[in-house]
């Protein structure tokens, strides 16, 4: 399966990328997606899916990752975009760029948040190290921050966005980590799946004796 994007520039209508398949059963039309472009990384809105691409040169490349899900486009403003860009003889991504919440498709830092789907049931303690840090801290740490985990590498970051273990954004986010004088506070996600989680494994003991303490578990506790 392959996609058109609308990237925000004026050289192109649309973009081809590969949609890797992880991502083709949770993937639709007015989407926000990742996309590698001029070795960086940028936002951009899927127009259309495609079964096999239109012909075109060079390398396709593979889409990183989903964006920002609340800020999908809907089929009929996708046909205004593209009527307003006929009219103004531009492209859909300038449109949407204008159209989208400042910085929502600029190049810049992609922050990372928890995703909706899960890992395989291979345990690997560097990834749901890095998980459980992202889960704590949504939207704290960038790309540009995996320097500061030694234990995980780019690749297999770039793995969990795909699956969709982990969601990028182009917004930082606040701490939402409650405190409670000099101590952090943590609690057990509304829609925390424990189903899926491998039984009897150590991440699911700790979801079970979060959901059993609804106002939150001190983080020094967690070691218990």
């Amino acid at each position: 399966m392959f996609a058109k994007v609308a990237l925000p520039f004026p050289q192109s209508e649309f973009f081809t990328y590969r949609v890797p398949s992880e991502l083709e059963a949770r993937i639709s039309s007015g989407m926000l997606v990742v996309v590698p472009f001029r070795n960086s990384a940028t936002v951009g809105v899927i127009l259309e899916l495609l079964e096999s691409p239109d012909p075109i040169k060079g390398n396709i490349k593979d889409i990183i990752g989903l964006g920002d899900p609340e800020l999908a486009i809907s089929g009929e403003i996708l046909k205004l975009v593209e009527f307003i860009a006929r009219q103004y003889i531009t492209t859909p991504g300038m449109v949407l760029k204008a159209a989208l919440p400042p910085g929502t498709m600029q190049r810049r830092k992609l922050y990372f948040y928890p995703g909706v789907s899960v890992c395989s049931d291979k345990p690997d303690l560097s990834i749901d190290k890095f998980l459980a840090q992202v889960s704590d801290n949504p939207g704290r740490w960038s790309y540009g921050d995996l320097r500061h985990f030694s234990s995980i590498a780019r690749s297999q970051v770039e793995e969990l966005v795909q699956i969709g273990a982990l969601t990028v954004s182009p917004f930082k986010g606040t701490d939402t980590t409650s405190l409670r004088g000099k101590e952090r506070w943590i609690k057990a996600s509304e829609n925390a799946l424990q189903a899926k989680l491998k039984k009897g494994s150590k991440s699911e003991t700790l979801l079970k004796s979060l959901l059993a303490s609804p106002n939150g578990m001190a983080s020094n506790s967690l070691k218990d």
